[in-house]
């Protein structure tokens, strides 16, 4: 079965022609260092990982990450744009972008349920990598299951105080913060789940 191909609007045509053009004359030398990988690309230095950070942000200026995210929150504020950026820095054969839970998790969901607050405080950071985030979904009983998680968060006064555990947080020693998931209601299996933003910096034993 023959799938259709997209053919590129005026304006999309317009971008595609930018983003090889600045491609061709930005795309950085290859990293020289120590790079370890696998089926997931492994940040195998603190040099590599800068080196990516340096070229997500480098990406992210010139307007080739974040495309279609509305202005007001960091993004360019462009249509079925992002696809084409992609395309043009997988065909340039481009470094990866480092931050991809920011990328892939944090900002798609803050643009649908987040609060006009969290939309400002962290989509924009997260297009550019300057803040970097892990995933903390996955418990000792609960892996592909999410709605199984036991890490518990409960209010107190004007914060949160959140015990559990997590496991396979990929990135957590690059990370500025983290996306957990945990439980605020016990009386409902999918219902009862909240997503926190939560600081690397929150001290243990003081809640967020």
């Amino acid at each position: 079965m023959n799938e259709k191909v997209k053919v590129d609007t005026p304006e999309q045509a317009e971008f595609r022609a930018y983003c090889k053009e600045w491609l061709s004359n930005s795309k950085p030398e290859p990293f020289t260092g120590k790079v370890q990988t696998d089926t997931h690309p492994r940040i195998s230095s603190p040099e590599y990982h800068q080196y990516l950070l340096d070229w997500q942000k480098s990406a992210y200026d010139a307007g080739l990450v974040g495309c279609d995210y509305p202005v007001e929150y960091g993004g360019g504020g462009r249509n079925d744009c992002q696809r084409i950026a992609n395309e043009e820095m997988l065909r340039s054969r481009t470094p990866i972008l480092v931050g991809k839970q920011g990328l892939s998790l944090v900002a798609p969901t803050l643009i649908d349920c987040g609060s006009e607050f969290l939309k400002k405080r962290f989509i924009a950071k997260a297009l550019s990598g300057e803040e970097q985030w892990c995933q903390g979904f996955s418990e000792p009983n609960a892996g592909s299951d999410v709605a199984n998680q036991e890490t518990f968060a409960e209010k107190k006064g004007d914060h949160w105080v959140i015990n559990g555990q997590k496991v396979w947080t990929s990135f957590y020693e690059y990370a500025d913060w983290m996306i957990l998931l945990t439980r605020t209601d016990r009386s409902h299996k999918h219902k009862g789940l909240t997503y926190f933003c939560v600081p690397f910096e929150a001290e243990l034993g003081k809640g967020v």
